[in-house]
């Protein structure tokens, strides 16, 4: 019996939650074309093949060793193309790029969006959404909106001190 598109979808986002929330970074060869490209927030342009995938990977396990990628909701498709509701939340144990460890936990939407190879047994290219700034208000790194340390900076910039609403 052939498996239905609907079934190779499933397939295909449990491998890439499985890929993104494991141990092992290999998983990703299983889901991503060999050819294909990966993009999100934390990169200055897209990675090609599923090793690079799996290095970036990697490097946000070491900070954030307690990574979870959990899907929400029922999965989009149509023709190629794919979207999948996730939240991405965990611990920030070691440096990530310039930021220094805070050991902060950080709880964020994103969206998956991902195209089918034309076999549809792996994903051709995959780009996932979230809102950095919300992620650097959760890590501490820029102060909450209408806080004090906001207000702060903001006279500080030379913007005077704003009142709050």
């Amino acid at each position: 019996m052939e498996a239905t598109t609907e079934d190779r979808i499933t397939t295909l986002l449990d491998a890439f939650e499985v890929a993104w929330s494991g141990p092992s970074a290999l998983a990703f060869g299983v889901v991503i074309a060999p050819d294909g490209h990966y993009e999100d927030p934390l990169l200055r342009g897209p990675l090609r093949g599923p090793e690079r995938v799996a290095q970036h990977a990697a490097r946000l396990r070491v900070a954030f060793p307690d990574l979870r990628f959990e899907r929400s909701g029922p999965p989009m498709a149509g023709g190629l193309l794919l979207s999948q509701g996730v939240r991405l939340s965990g611990t920030h144990r070691a440096e990530l790029g310039s930021i220094p460890t805070t050991d902060k936990e950080i709880d964020l939407h994103a969206v998956v969006v991902a195209g089918l190879s034309t076999s549809g047994t792996r994903l051709s290219h995959v780009r996932i959404f979230f809102d950095r700034y919300d992620a650097a208000i959760q890590l501490g790194v820029v102060p909450r909106p209408r806080s004090l340390a906001e207000r702060a900076l903001l006279a500080l910039r030379g913007f005077g001190i704003p009142r709050l609403p």
